[in-house]
């Protein structure tokens, strides 16, 4: 709507509140304990998702989104 003023409010808002949020972990880091926990799970197919997911999703202490951690737990298990 033309208001710049608020937008530039928001922006700076925006900063402070991911300054508390945990850091985000990398694609290699995510993709590292996707296989951690494959291995330690003996996981041999989509049918482990849930143990994997678990153990995956406690180790990243939401440094990660869990959609996305999701999608690649899926796309890994599927070429075991």
């Amino acid at each position: 709507g033309g208001r710049t003023d608020l937008a530039q409010k928001e922006e700076k808002e925006t900063v402070v509140l991911q300054s508390y949020l945990p850091a985000q972990a990398s694609a290699q880091a995510i993709q590292a304990a996707i296989e951690e926990a494959i291995k330690s799970t003996s996981a041999s197919s989509i049918k482990d998702m849930g143990k994997v997911m678990k153990e995956v999703l406690v180790k990243l202490a939401g440094a990660a989104d869990n959609q996305q951690v999701s999608g690649l737990v899926k796309e890994r298990l599927s070429k075991v």
